[in-house]
């Protein structure tokens, strides 16, 4: 269904009304025929009404260029594309994707996760009649069940259930469970909720769950789960992206021609609607371009908090914490940091006035912690409130400020950060990535180098380039601990290559490329002499190592060498940086005079 005819019927006002209160008469009489109970209140035109506004509120948001208010999404959602069999499509609805089961939609930061899942929502509600159970998997905490909070937003939605009726709807294939930012989670809470996942899956073969996440959080596991990738914009589509979220044409086309008059390399970081978003907002507050991906986020927090004095010349919006501009950033810094130790994106009023204090306590201050949260909530909105809870209005903005509070602490402080964030680097990644960037020389000497160094099992890369170091046994004794369970009939992998791959390689940026050479082995079969026998289970296992041995998976011993070589570059390249970066020290001694550089003729 293309997007005009989903908008028509979604919404379209009158007719939308018509076909909602339709759908919640449908959904009375399964409930009175399957369910055998009469819900009553669901009968009354009133109550229809009531749940319609609750459909529709699913698409009411705040952004990061809105934060005074929620916008409807309709107003500036652009049509997302996902890749499916190599190609990239454009999706308008479920159906789309042509694939009725259990999915997750992956993306990284700024990709619009959550806005194309509530907009599958509403519009699934109109096309397939089916009830949206749309849940923030940040909001679970210790002791929920992901039945339980369903069955919370169920009850705010207007249909009023208890376990076995929705598991009757859910048998049916009447409910359709739309779970945001997986990512979001505590870490020890996702194998619980993966297992309800799965459990929910195994129970109601006609039970749709679509779930959104970044990469490599764990959820792609399953095996009850289908992975879908939204694509980034390419080319010039951020100028329809660009055009839809202005809302003003002429604003519009004067960004469009800055970026390819002055600044035509911003093209290439525009490929994600939170990118297009920043740039809207600084252009907004001073009519400036940002340069790089980290001018994005650099300025923000500054601009946010002078934005309502530079619309009034000579007026200063009053602070309830007195405090000027350098002292607020430092403690959302803070704050930033500490929350995200505490794997938190959202929290009550009185958890983040807990972490505003810790915050405070860290950054040697003596003002009211209270009053500077109300500041950074008021004034910037980069914290949202809504009645007792309280959120990021991005997660990206939470890590780069949780970068910049890395970068200004002491070497061993920063030591220590390195080394606690070894084993758990992919929680960390996109805070490594800023780091990487905006701290190069400490990320890369306590951090990068090492890592590099451990992956390789060398001390530096002298060691890597002598022919002592055999490349082939390497790669055999990577993996030679590493199994891949099968069960008897040799298929359904429960723990996939690129996993395996990924905990071997633990350097960002340097494994992602060499992933597609590992998909084209899923399905090469495996001489039985191979397996072996898992003692603790009826399934069967072999060896990575006893594969690579054999001949059999030459993508992926060719792309691990690949690999090795890389690293072996990185890692000479990055001592050469630091080495380099070492010896101009000396500038730094004032009682030493630098030679003149004879070799530079002037005239």
């Amino acid at each position: 269904m293309a997007i005009s005819t989903v908008t028509a019927l979604v919404f379209g006002g009158s007719a939308a009304k018509r076909t909602g209160e339709k759908i919640v008469d449908g959904l009375f009489e399964f409930a009175k025929q399957e369910a055998a109970v009469r819900l009553k209140n669901w009968k009354a035109k009133n109550h229809a009404e009531n749940i319609l506004k609750h459909i529709r509120q699913l698409r009411h948001v705040k952004t990061i260029m809105q934060t005074e208010k929620e916008v409807d999404l309709t107003k500036f959602y652009h049509p997302a594309k996902i890749e499916i069999d190599g190609k990239r499509k454009t999706i308008n609805q479920l159906a789309d994707i042509n694939y009725d089961g259990c999915i997750v939609i992956e993306g990284i930061a700024g990709q619009g996760k959550s806005t194309f899942l509530r907009y599958l929502a509403t519009v699934e509600f109109f096309t397939t009649h089916r009830i949206p159970v749309f849940l923030e998997l940040r909001k679970i905490r210790q002791g929920q069940t992901l039945i339980s909070l369903a069955l919370q937003e169920l009850k705010a939605l207007g249909f009023e259930m208890d376990e076995r009726v929705f598991n009757i709807f859910a048998k049916n294939g009447r409910i359709l469970l739309f779970l945001d930012a997986f990512d979001e989670l505590k870490e020890e809470l996702r194998q619980d909720t993966i297992t309800d996942i799965e459990t929910l899956i195994r129970q109601n073969d006609q039970l749709r769950i679509v779930i959104t996440s970044r990469p490599e959080s764990g959820i792609s596991n399953s095996p009850f789960l289908r992975i879908f990738r939204l694509c980034l914009l390419e080319g010039n589509e951020y100028e329809a992206v660009i055009a839809r979220m202005s809302l003003d044409s002429e604003v519009a086309d004067k960004i469009i021609s800055g970026i390819k008059k002055e600044s035509t390399h911003i093209a290439n970081i525009l490929t994600t609607p939170l990118m297009v978003s920043l740039l809207l907002v600084r252009y907004k507050i001073d009519q400036s371009l940002p340069q790089n991906r980290i001018a994005f986020y650099d300025t923000l927090f500054e601009l946010l908090l002078q934005r309502h004095d530079k619309t009034k010349g000579g007026y200063r919006r009053p602070r309830k914490s007195s405090c000027g501009d350098a002292v607020l950033l430092e403690f959302f810094n803070a704050l930033c940091f500490v929350t995200r130790k505490a794997h938190e994106t959202s929290f009550s009023v009185s958890e983040l006035n807990a972490f505003g204090k810790e915050a405070l306590k860290i950054i040697n201050e003596s003002h009211d912690a209270g009053n500077m949260l109300l500041d950074v909530i008021e004034i910037t909105c980069l914290i949202l409130r809504d009645g007792s809870d309280c959120a990021f209005i991005h997660k990206s903005v939470q890590e780069y400020h949780c970068s910049l509070f890395i970068k200004g602490q002491p070497d061993e402080s920063v030591k220590l950060f390195y080394e606690g964030v070894k084993p758990k680097w992919m929680a960390w990644d996109d805070e490594l990535e800023f780091l990487s960037s905006i701290d190069r020389y400490r990320f890369t000497k306590y951090y990068y180098i090492p890592e590099l160094s451990d992956a390789l099992g060398v001390s530096n890369s002298a060691d890597f380039k002598t022919g002592d170091f055999d490349m082939t046994e390497k790669v055999y004794e990577i993996f030679k601990g590493d199994f891949l369970t099968f069960n008897p009939g040799g298929n359904e992998r429960h723990k996939s290559l690129k996993c395996i791959l990924i905990d071997k390689f633990s350097i960002r940026d340097l494994t992602r490329h060499y992933i597609s050479a590992v998909f084209a082995i899923d399905r090469i079969r495996i001489p039985a002499d191979l397996f072996r026998k898992d003692e603790s289970s009826p399934t069967q296992v072999v060896c990575v190592a006893d594969l690579l041995r054999s001949g059999l998976f030459t993508e992926l011993y060719s792309a691990c060498l690949s690999i090795l070589r890389e690293l072996g570059e990185a890692l000479k390249s990055s001592e050469e940086y630091v080495a380099h970066v070492y010896r101009t020290k000396d500038i730094f001694d004032f009682d030493r005079k630098s030679a003149p550089d004879t070799s530079i003729v002037i005239g």
